[in-house]
């Protein structure tokens, strides 16, 4: 199909029927593409893109992210095209729509499962690749309990676990796990433990403080009956992909981090 008209719907506030249309859209794309992207719900901005029949033909959803790289504000955009209405400029009109917007002012990415089909069109609308994310699991056996019991046995440093303060974008099991000179953050549900802002002390890095709490933490919450551990970092960090590894985590899987701002070609 080619030549196709379509109009671009602009809101922060759809109608539950757009939003179940734009996720039939989604499994399409995952069914065509061989991926498994999420929902779109709980976006900030909506982008859909309608043919002439009142069809949705696309969407992008915006994700204000509050976070910056050098310098421009970051938003994630998740765009999905019917598989029937690709290679037509719809991506990158809704693009340009969310360019008009305040969300995409600054730095917009993408996390893809990248195929050179995918890398090829996210090139072709501005968009450079900065890094790979990795999903990384650990289902510790007995063995791998023995093991992290030991590490845990290497320092009587004290380990707090606590419930984080109810705040409305919190879900209702978070934890704040610190020691004195390391710190992360966890989430709990569904029968898996993710681990999330594992930081050290920057005097106290490569002292094995982050792999005892890390240690810790886990005896924690497999006790209290989660056996799947989940945790993302870049593949450019690769002190801590070196010590996920050696903890027992593996690569589940891996999304690819291509960003369009105005400043790319400084950037990357």
């Amino acid at each position: 199909m080619s030549g196709t008209e379509f109009d671009l719907i602009t809101t922060d506030d759809p109608e539950e029927e757009e939003l179940a249309e734009a996720s039939k859209i989604v499994e399409e794309c995952n069914a065509s593409d061989g991926t498994h992207y999420g929902s779109v719900y709980d976006a900030d901005l909506y982008i859909f893109a309608y043919d002439g029949q009142d069809r949705m033909m696309a969407v992008l959803a915006a994700y204000t992210m509050g976070g910056t790289l050098r310098g421009s504000a970051v938003t994630e955009a998740a765009a999905f095209v019917r598989p029937d209405f690709r290679r037509q400029g719809i991506l990158r009109s809704m693009l340009e729509a969310l360019k008009e917007e305040p969300e995409g002012e600054g730095a917009i990415r993408f996390a893809v499962y990248e195929t050179a089909l995918t890398a090829a069109v996210l090139r072709a609308i501005g968009a450079e690749k900065e890094h790979d994310e990795l999903m990384m699991q650990f289902i510790p056996d007995g063995s791998d309990l023995k093991r992290l019991e030991e590490i845990a046995a290497e320092s009587t440093m004290a380990v707090m676990i606590e419930p984080e303060e109810r705040e409305a974008e919190l879900p209702p099991e978070s934890f704040y796990c610190h020691s004195a000179y390391s710190e992360l953050h966890v989430r709990t549900g569904g029968g898996s433990t993710y681990i999330y802002g594992v930081q050290t002390a920057s005097s106290m890095l490569r002292k094995h403080y982050a792999k005892r709490l890390l240690a810790r933490v886990i005896l924690h919450f497999h006790k209290q009956g989660y056996e799947r551990f989940l945790l993302e970092v870049s593949d450019t960090n690769l002190p801590a992909v070196s010590l996920y590894s050696k903890l027992g985590f593996t690569e589940s899987d891996r999304l690819s981090y291509y960003y369009n701002c105005p400043t790319a070609q400084s950037m990357l």
